[in-house]
């Protein structure tokens, strides 16, 4: 397990707007060893990310996101390789509703769910 530190991250749009963001994030590696892996066979491995971070949007707008650590985000590569394939991070905007983004609500991992005020919205991630 280790854990990144974020300090001042930045991604600057061509119009010169920038999202800004810090924080920590805890990674876990899990190396699931079974009768017929090797070393070098990461095939059934997994990560749990758990992501604390504050930042601003490219319109200068506060906000947070914190993984759900009863449910943090799980990716597995063998399953998905892109995408998470469970977990769940709550974003908080200043002044909107919490929105919970759900990943593998519907068993699919190239969609996520995500909750804004009791209502389900499911966006595909390719």
């Amino acid at each position: 397990m280790y854990t990144e530190t974020i300090t001042d991250a930045k991604i600057t749009y061509p119009d010169g707007k920038a999202i800004t963001w810090s924080g920590t994030r805890k990674r876990t590696w899990y190396k699931v060893a079974d009768g017929s892996s090797t070393l070098n066979d990461f095939t059934n491995d997994y990560w749990k990310i758990e992501n604390n971070l504050t930042g601003k949007d490219q319109n200068g707008v506060s906000y947070t996101e914190i993984t759900d650590s009863n449910d943090p985000l799980r990716f597995e590569p063998a399953k998905c390789t892109k995408f998470f394939t469970s977990g769940k991070t709550v974003v908080k905007i200043n002044g909107k509703p919490d929105r919970i983004v759900d990943y593998g609500k519907d068993g699919q991992c190239d969609k996520a769910v995500i909750t804004i005020n009791g209502k389900d919205y499911t966006i595909s991630l390719l």
